[in-house]
C-alpha cells in the first residue's frame, strides 16, 4: 500500500521528497519502500529481509544501504527501535517497530 504523505528525506546526495509504500516479502514479513513523490519511481528500500520471522509492524532498517534510513524514521516518529539487532555478514541491521497511526495519519501542515 502506498501512503499519500509526502517527507523529505536528505541523503549524501540531496534532499528528495518521498512516500512510503509498505509491501510484503515473499515470506510475509514487511517491506518498507521509499518512492519518489513527484515521479512514483523507486527511492529507496529502506528495510532488508534477514529470513527472520517478524511481526507485522516490524522491520530491520538496511543501515547499511541507507545510513540515513534511522534519522528518517525517528525524525517523523515512523518507527521506534525495539534495541534488538540481527547480524548479517558484517553489518548489524536494527529492528524497529513501525507506528502505523503515525504512517497512516494526515501529516500536519
Amino acid at each position: 500500500m502506498v501512503y499519500q504523505n509526502t517527507y523529505q528525506v536528505k541523503t549524501n546526495f540531496g534532499e528528495y521528497r518521498v512516500v512510503i509504500e509498505l509491501v510484503k516479502y515473499a515470506d510475509g514479513t514487511t517491506r518498507f519502500n521509499l518512492i519518489e513523490a513527484d515521479s512514483y519511481t523507486p527511492f529507496a528500500r529502506v528495510s532488508t529481509n534477514l529470513g527472520v520471522p517478524l511481526k507485522e509492524d516490524e522491520i530491520f532498517v538496511d543501515t547499511n544501504n541507507c545510513k540515513w534510513a534511522e534519522d528518517f524514521l525517528l525524525d517523523y516518529k515512523l518507527a521506534e527501535p525495539t534495541g534488538e539487532t540481527e547480524q548479517s555478514g558484517y553489518c548489524a541491521y536494527p529492528k524497529y517497530r513501525l507506528n502505523m497511526a503515525q504512517i497512516s495519519k494526515p501529516l500536519e501542515l
